[in-house]
C-alpha cells in the first residue's frame, strides 16, 4: 500500500549486455517510490529493505520469496512520494582494500575477505573445489591495481572461472555457468514484450597483461577463430604455477 504503483524494480545481472564476461560483479539496485511513510526527511539514507514476493500456493496460503537487502543510498522527495535508490550488499565492497593476500586458497582468499568487510562469503569449501582452480593455492601481487575489496573479489571469481554476486540473504556467492538446464519458463509466465537473445558466445583465445615486464601473455585454440577472453592484469595470475 505505500509503494507506488509501477515503481518498484529490481535490476541486476551476472555478466554484460553482449557477451558472457567471467569475474563480473554487478552491483543489485532497487528503485522504488513510497507514500505515507512515517520516516524523517534525513532518516532515509542507511535503511535496510528486504523485499519478498509473496507466491500464492494451491491450498491458498502464501509462500514468502526474499528478494535480496538492499541498502537506502539515495531518496528524493517528489510530489509523486519519496524515490529511493538502494543497492545490495554488492555496493559494501566498494571500500578501499588495504590488505594483500597471499598463500592461500580461493575458500581462504573469500573468508579472509569476509572477514576484513564484514560481509558473508556464503560457498562451502567444497563449492570451492568444483570451481577450476578451486584447491590450487594462489598469492596476490604486491603491485597492483587493486582499489577496492569488489575489485579483489572480481579478480578472484575470474581466477576460479566464476561471477560473483549477493544473494537472497544479502551473503555473497560465487556462482560458475554451466550449460544444464535448469528451469524452463512458459509463455504464462513471460513478461509481456520480453525479448530474448538467441545467439553464442565463443572464446578461443585468452590474453593476461604480465605486470612485471608490461607484457601480454596469448593463449589459444589450435584453430583460433573466435573472440578472445582478455583477463587484464589479474594478481592471481602474475606468478606460480604456469597452469
Amino acid at each position: 500500500d505505500n509503494i507506488l504503483s509501477g515503481s518498484f524494480s529490481i535490476t541486476n545481472q551476472c555478466t554484460g549486455n553482449e557477451e558472457i564476461v567471467i569475474g563480473q560483479v554487478y552491483i543489485g539496485e532497487l528503485n522504488a517510490t513510497f507514500l505515507n511513510m512515517s520516516i524523517s526527511r534525513y532518516g532515509w539514507k542507511g535503511l535496510e529493505i528486504k523485499p519478498v514476493f509473496g507466491m500464492r500456493l494451491s491450498d491458498g496460503t502464501y509462500e514468502e520469496v526474499p528478494l535480496g537487502v538492499f541498502t537506502v543510498e539515495t531518496a528524493e522527495w517528489t510530489e509523486s512520494g519519496v524515490v529511493v535508490k538502494a543497492y545490495d550488499h554488492m555496493a559494501l565492497l566498494d571500500k578501499n582494500c588495504n590488505k594483500v593476500i597471499t598463500e592461500v586458497t580461493p575458500y581462504q582468499c573469500a573468508q579472509a575477505i569476509g572477514e576484513a568487510t564484514g560481509l558473508i562469503f556464503a560457498n562451502t569449501e567444497k563449492e570451492f573445489e568444483s570451481f577450476a582452480n578451486g584447491s590450487t593455492m594462489i598469492s596476490e601481487t604486491t603491485t597492483n591495481d587493486v582499489e577496492t575489496w569488489r575489485d579483489l573479489v572480481s579478480w578472484l571469481a575470474q581466477t576460479i572461472g566464476c561471477f560473483a554476486t549477493a544473494d537472497r540473504k544479502g551473503n555473497i556467492v560465487f556462482k560458475s555457468f554451466n550449460q544444464t538446464v535448469v528451469d524452463t519458463i512458459d509463455d504464462a509466465h513471460r513478461f509481456t514484450g520480453a525479448s530474448f537473445s538467441d545467439y553464442v558466445t565463443r572464446y578461443t583465445g585468452l590474453s593476461v597483461v604480465n605486470m612485471e615486464d608490461s607484457t601480454t601473455s596469448y593463449y589459444a585454440e589450435d584453430e583460433d577463430d573466435g573472440l578472445t577472453m582478455n583477463l587484464g592484469s589479474n594478481p592471481f595470475l602474475q606468478y606460480g604455477i604456469a597452469a
